[in-house]
């Protein structure tokens, strides 16, 4: 249960770290920041449980907007990312999608985070392509809004812009109790396009390389 626990916090940290950023390929794990040895050493664990979790690998993203014929518009967000940790590979994805109504209303339509069989993201020099079928025979995803269904996409990597990010950040909760994260990269901008559950997609993507620490200090 604590497995899946640092798997779940690890891949919404990695969404929540991603910025602006883009380049015409995707860095090296060697060209992203290094995750600081010293994460979560200031931090007394005299009768805690303390899971560590460290992983790095390449990452996509993309957001779309799609105008409808009722003058509504789809936003959608996309993130996939593949992290190597301790020799096992995982390939994690988040998606939203919302529609909001020509007065400003918004609701989910389609909004789902887990993983992914690694073979369904593959990324080469410059580019990645995301070929997955979302449904709920996958033990692994949990579909928050929506029944899932197919996803085509692929990136190519533009020479518009690079930005390297660190972040970190410390949580603390009574019901929890402490965690330390951080992450760092690479991120180089890109033109994706596909398909989101039927819907057409060109628009600007980002490609990259991030690496993610996490310290988890069980009360």
């Amino acid at each position: 249960m604590q497995g899946n626990r640092v798997r779940h916090i690890v891949g919404v940290a990695a969404v929540l770290t991603v910025g602006a950023c883009e380049n015409d390929s995707i860095k090296s794990d060697a060209t992203a920041p290094e995750i600081t040895e010293a994460l979560g050493s200031t931090v007394s664990a005299a009768g805690a449980e303390v899971l560590r979790f460290r992983s790095k690998g390449p990452t996509a993203t993309l957001f779309f907007a799609s105008e409808e014929a009722d003058g509504g518009v789809l936003f959608g967000d996309l993130q996939v990312d593949r992290a190597k940790s301790q020799g096992q590979q995982e390939t994690f994805l988040f998606y939203i999608v919302q529609r909001c109504d020509p007065s400003g209303e918004c609701v989910s339509v389609a909004e789902g985070a887990g993983l992914i069989p690694n073979g369904d993201f593959v990324v080469g020099r410059g580019e990645a392509r995301l070929h997955t079928n979302i449904s709920r025979d996958n033990s692994n995803f949990q579909l928050i809004t929506g029944s899932g269904g197919r996803l085509s996409l692929q990136w190519k990597g533009t020479s518009a812009f690079t930005t390297n990010f660190h972040n970190q950040a410390r949580t603390r909760s009574s019901g929890f109790g402490i965690e330390h994260f951080q992450s760092a990269g690479t991120f180089s901008s890109a033109l994706a396009e596909g398909m989101v559950f039927g819907i057409g997609v060109n628009t600007f993507g980002q490609l990259g390389t991030m690496r993610t620490g996490v310290v988890i200090i069980f009360k």
